[in-house]
């Protein structure tokens, strides 16, 4: 790397750093700071987010123009959305204990090459192969969405190392938000796609943007900053690892299980985060039964990742400044209930003006 570009990331600058009062760590001096360079950080990893979001997404935004390109049916096209949701179970122990085993950098670096395989594997096209040439999408977004995990579950870990405690929320939602942002993209570019060779292209681009993933991930991605910008930071840097073996990762999940509270909290999340990640993935062929178009299912689901990426983005600046979590948490979660039971509704026919209904319901969820 050019000394140039790690004077900068490294931020030997004293502007780089904001200083805060000398505090006390196991009986030694701890100087809590932050660095600009974590603005980096955030943008190198919700980079690699947004591409395995996109990857994730790929055939789901254009499902007609993909069962044409390779000669297969929707059930297939489905499976090929499906492979995040089912990679995800299992793989997010994997996940945990690559982060406590290998920590940041270690496990960025082999997030960014499973992307970069899958994106550039899904490339290949053999004519010879005719149907069977679905094997490598199938590889590819195996081994994409194996890396899911690690980009939905290392947002809090990532902020707690380099953010101010006043920042973490704003910084652990534009992560977050970063891959509901790639599904916009995606719809976006559907719009464009109308022969096999536009199909062809959009692959060979996706497979680029893993590539600079891969470059930024390995120009700079420390494991942690020189010195922590809270106690809490701290305590991640210094405490030894408790989950760094298969055995304490398993354990560690269990005592999370035998916590009542631990648990409705987790069961919130994954049922509104994964209900909505599945329903994005297949709202072109949900609102079929409407007639719409495929380009107007597309702009369909351009403007709900939009309004999900930048509602999460505001909601968590609010949260940084006011600091009302569960009064903003249940007022967010009474509005969707809301809103979603528009959006079924309108879908059944049961709700007049459903055309209408489905997209303002979509755009306020």
């Amino acid at each position: 790397m050019s000394q140039s570009i790690s004077g900068f990331l490294l931020g030997e600058k004293k502007k780089d750093e904001e200083t805060t009062p000398i505090l006390h760590f196991h009986n030694s001096p701890v100087k809590y700071q932050v660095y600009f360079r974590r603005f980096w950080i955030l943008f190198v990893f919700s980079w690699i987010a947004m591409e395995q979001s996109l990857i994730w997404i790929t055939y789901g935004s254009i499902e007609l123009n993909a069962i044409y390109y390779y000669k297969t049916n929707t059930a297939m096209i489905n499976f090929l959305s499906a492979t995040g949701p089912i990679a995800f179970f299992p793989m997010c122990f994997v996940a945990v204990w690559m982060i406590d085993r290998y920590r940041a950098r270690k496990t960025m670096i082999i997030t960014a090459f499973l992307c970069m395989f899958g994106a550039c594997i899904r490339c290949i096209k053999i004519d010879s192969f005719g149907k069977y040439n679905i094997i490598f999408p199938i590889i590819g977004q195996l081994a994409a969405n194996t890396s899911g995990p690690v980009c939905m579950i290392m947002q809090s870990k990532i902020s707690s190392l380099w953010f101010a405690p006043n920042e973490r929320t704003f910084a652990t939602a534009t992560m977050t938000e970063a891959s509901t942002i790639s599904g916009s993209i995606a719809y976006l570019i559907a719009l464009l796609i109308k022969t096999n060779v536009d199909v062809s292209y959009m692959l060979y681009s996706y497979a680029l943007v893993s590539i600079f993933g891969m470059v930024i991930v390995l120009i700079y991605f420390p494991d942690s900053p020189p010195t922590p910008p809270s106690p809490s930071g701290a305590l991640s840097v210094h405490l030894p690892n408790q989950g760094d073996t298969a055995m304490s990762v398993l354990r560690n999940s269990w005592d999370i299980c035998k916590n009542f509270n631990a648990l409705l909290i987790i069961l919130a999340g994954s049922l509104s985060g994964g209900f909505y990640s599945v329903w994005g993935a297949m709202v072109v062929e949900i609102v079929v039964p409407l007639h719409y178009t495929t380009k107007q299912a597309d702009w369909l689901g351009f403007y709900s990742t939009i309004a999900a990426g930048i509602g999460g983005v505001i909601f968590g600046k609010i949260h940084d400044k006011y600091q009302h979590y569960k009064i903003l948490l249940v007022t967010l979660y009474f509005l969707q209930l809301i809103v979603f039971s528009w959006f079924t509704l309108s879908v059944a026919g049961a709700i007049p003006g459903a055309f209408w209904g489905v997209q303002i319901a979509n755009i306020l969820g």
